[in-house]
């Protein structure tokens, strides 16, 4: 038996059919009768505030198993500009629930969304380059992009999508190397700063960082006019080239090599992407 603040499983014997029947009747008297799911032993439902109960009864036995989730405590995000998730288009909601964020994996659970826009993201995914290896069902999308990123979604019911993205194999962590690797790895070395130049930003770095800001600043004027009004029919057929777009744009900025950079650039770079990065939370918030 599981009893804690956030999940409740347990398993109760000697449950006739018609207590079976009664207790499912309760159960949707106390409030979950959202999204229901109901079979002659089964039934599963969410409440409005999103707690989620899943009922399974054995007749052969006469046992009914339990489990009981709490509300997933939601909140809006930015979605990341680096990492595997920068790669992948932004999901039409960014309210949701971040578990992993890091330069391997990005795991999370969003909420807002219908099975149409599900199927309308995973299309979009596809369109920013997700085909390689790719399958895609009603409540799932699984396809590699040709660099390696991985995406997975999986649609939860009660408006919410789980999003799971990998970077490819090669540029994971892995902890199967030798001790003195594993040592190495702990203690990792800076890279050293540019070299300075007197000439200052380069011209051309200039014009294309800012091309990358007026792009963002675009994107974000576009997510702020979606969020207010996403059944807006003009919004919806601008999204999936928006996020197309978007997505080239990540990758672009993604290929850039800071260590590369001189003095002057990188110093302009880190300038544009503090108000690139400042535009998409504020696009969160």
């Amino acid at each position: 038996m599981i009893n804690d603040e956030d999940q409740l499983s347990a398993s109760i014997d000697e449950v006739s059919a018609d207590a079976y029947e009664t207790y499912v009747q309760e159960c949707q008297d106390k409030g979950f009768t959202v999204d229901i799911e109901s079979e002659s032993d089964s039934f599963d439902a969410f409440t409005e505030e999103g707690e989620h109960l899943s009922l399974s009864y054995y007749s052969s036995s006469e046992s009914l198993n339990i489990d009981l989730e709490a509300a997933l405590e939601m909140a809006d995000f930015a979605w990341p500009a680096v990492g595997p998730a920068a790669s992948v288009p932004a999901p039409p909601s960014i309210h949701g629930l971040v578990t992993v964020n890091s330069g391997s994996q990005f795991t999370a659970t969003v909420d807002g969304l219908t099975a149409e826009s599900f199927s309308a993201y995973a299309d979009t995914c596809m369109g920013a380059g997700f085909t390689v290896d790719y399958d895609k069902g009603d409540d799932f999308f699984h396809a590699d992009n040709a660099a390696g990123v991985h995406v997975s979604l999986t649609w939860k019911r009660f408006g919410m999508m789980g999003i799971s993205i990998s970077a490819p194999m090669e540029d994971a962590s892995t902890d199967t190397g030798s001790t003195d690797q594993a040592d190495t790895a702990a203690e990792p070395v800076a890279p050293e700063a540019p070299a300075a130049d007197a000439s200052g930003v380069s011209p051309d770095f200039k014009a294309t960082m800012d091309s990358y800001e007026a792009f963002f600043n675009e994107y974000a004027d576009f997510m702020a006019a979606y969020q207010a009004d996403a059944s807006s029919p003009e919004l919806l057929a601008q999204y999936a080239e928006m996020m197309t777009r978007y997505s080239d744009m990540m990758q672009s900025m993604d290929d850039i090599d800071e260590n590369s950079l001189s003095a002057a650039d990188y110093a302009y770079y880190l300038e544009v992407t503090g108000r690139i990065n400042a535009k998409l939370l504020s696009v969160a918030q």
